[in-house]
């Protein structure tokens, strides 16, 4: 992934995409190649997890820009 970012979800259903991690019940997103992903966790119990492509969803994301002094 390029960029990886997290959502806390405002509602979450039983078999709903959120990741259960230490920080609480998480939507995490990324972008690849100027598409967006959903990553979700199977089981409750697993520790096993799947990037989910959101088809129909433009992205663009922008070029990073940085400078050292």
């Amino acid at each position: 992934m390029q960029y990886v970012f997290l959502v806390s979800p405002s509602v979450n259903s039983e078999k709903g995409p959120a990741v259960t991690t230490t920080k609480g019940k998480l939507l995490i997103y990324g972008s690849l190649d100027n598409k967006l992903f959903l990553l979700r966790q199977p089981d409750k119990d697993s520790t096993t997890v799947t990037w989910t492509m959101v088809k129909d969803f433009p992205l663009t994301v922008p070029k990073l820009k940085f400078s050292l002094n």
